[in-house]
């Protein structure tokens, strides 16, 4: 997104605060994807969510929601810990217990740690993997709450706060829809900001209290990019705690910097899954605080799957074909994963693996899927990785998994739709081959040797436990603990 540096440059963006609040910088990333969606034809997630938002939700349910948030102990008892964890909100039930894979295995080396876990929805109910767990669901509560307060009995506070955003935002804003034709609601970003500051000045102290309880050694992070993360890196910047990011998906335009620019909110440290996934980025940091350590969850599942992976050999099995679905085009998938299924009668089994946040309401968005031989893996507790093992072809549109089922020799296939443009390397370097749609798909598929090579050494660190634990022990080891 390199297009919009001088832009951004122009109107001093990013860094600008009003009363502390870095306002650009928070919203950055959802910005710059909401730039390229439009400029792709399709409604960005960032406005969706705008669209669909709390306001719709009946009383009753917001206040079992809240209910909810409240029974999430906030706090720990702990004190001048090692290591502070903000995990990935996702769980994964394993042997029975619920675990966070990017950093869950890590309090096995560091027990002097305490896990962060941002607030959500829908948690699956079961006993968490890690011990020492604190949520940040009464905070968020907390957050809504004053923002309710401050519309209803401070309107005059919030609307010289908003106008003050809008002066800064509406004018570059304008300017930048009109040079590259964007379609942007202006007003909603306003608003979004304006809620976002608010936030801010409620959780901003908590977490600073929250971090001199604590005083980790070293914080390590999954999804640095959200809000809660951000306020952290800000703080702890500022208090010379370094802190470390764990790569958990594909990099693209939001993880693009201009050069030499100074970004607090960003973490010290930024650990990728290879060297590879340093060229789809542009960090805030210094290069050699971009360190290749590997996935360790990924690399303990394909040797788990590895045997399951091996019976595909058998010549008398149908061949399965797995398409690998995500909210953003999941309607557009599930179409084509429907004609294909009619094109293939017997000859292949279709399997359609839905993301975690379309399992519950796709019966009625994707009603193509409905009265086909398409089977739907629409149960959180099967694992992708098993999928693969029972898979000979994958198709899918960007996401971590298409890089992930290489591993396990899959033909790969990638879906033209607008948001493929992150799979153009991929194709590029000769693991996968585009496609169009269902048709041109059955093409293909009849001919595999065209897909290319299926080893995807070049993605992935091998040693990626041993090798993130060491990069955690070394960091941790430059930040003297605080007595």
């Amino acid at each position: 997104m390199e297009e919009f540096f001088p832009w951004e440059e122009k109107h001093g963006l990013i860094g600008d605060t009003l009363e502390g609040f870095a306002y650009w910088n928070y919203m950055r990333r959802d910005m710059y994807k909401s730039f390229r969606d439009d400029m792709d034809g399709i409604l960005s997630p960032f406005f969706r969510n705008l669209n669909e938002s709390d306001e719709k939700k009946s009383f009753s349910k917001r206040l079992g929601i809240a209910f909810d948030m409240l029974k999430m102990p906030g706090k720990s008892r702990k004190r001048n810990i090692d290591v502070l964890f903000i995990c990935h909100s996702r769980r994964t039930e394993i042997d029975g217990k619920l675990v966070s894979v990017y950093t869950d295995f890590l309090t096995d080396y560091f027990p002097d740690s305490v896990t962060i876990e941002r607030a959500g929805s829908g948690r699956p109910k079961g006993t968490p993997y890690t011990p020492e767990l604190v949520y940040l669901d009464r905070l968020e509560l907390l957050s809504n709450i004053y923002l309710m307060g401050v519309r209803l009995f401070r309107k005059k506070r919030y609307l010289d706060i908003r106008k003050s955003l809008e002066e800064k935002l509406g004018a570059p804003l304008k300017e930048l829809a009109n040079e590259k034709g964007l379609h942007l609601n202006i007003r909603q970003i306003v608003d979004r900001t304006t809620r976002l500051f608010f936030s801010y000045k409620v959780k901003r102290p908590v977490l600073e209290n929250m971090l001199s309880a604590l005083n980790p050694k070293v914080i390590v992070e999954v999804v640095g990019g959200s809000f809660d993360a951000k306020i952290i890196n800000e703080i702890a910047r500022e208090r010379g705690i370094p802190t470390m990011e764990l790569q958990h998906g594909t990099l693209g335009p939001t993880v693009m910097y201009p050069p030499g620019v100074d970004f607090p909110q960003f973490p010290a440290y930024y650990l990728v899954f290879s060297k590879f996934w340093k060229e789809f980025a542009r960090f805030p940091i210094a290069e050699d605080h971009v360190l290749s350590v590997g996935f360790p969850y990924f690399e303990e599942q394909v040797k788990r799957f590895n045997a399951a992976a091996k019976e595909k050999s058998s010549k008398h099995r149908t061949r399965t074909v797995v398409f690998l679905s995500s909210p953003s085009y999941g309607k557009e998938l599930s179409e084509e994963a429907a004609r294909f299924s009619a094109l293939a009668g017997k000859k292949y089994h279709v399997i359609f693996k839905l993301h975690p946040k379309e399992m519950k309401d796709w019966q009625s968005r994707y009603s193509a899927l409905k009265d086909t031989e398409v089977e739907v893996i629409d149960r959180p507790e099967e694992s992708v990785y098993g999928i693969f093992a029972r898979s000979d072809i994958q198709v899918g549109v960007e996401s971590t998994a298409i890089y992930e089922g290489l591993a396990f020799s899959l033909d790969t296939f990638v879906m033209r739709l607008p948001q493929a443009y992150l799979m153009e390397e991929l194709c590029a370097r000769g693991f996968g081959v585009f496609v169009a749609d269902a048709s041109e798909l059955m093409t293909a598929v009849e001919n595999t040797d065209k897909t290319g090579k299926k080893d995807p050494g070049e993605f992935w660190e091998a040693n990626a436990r041993e090798k993130t634990v060491k990069a955690i022990r070394t960091v941790m080891g430059t930040s003297p603990k605080k007595e």
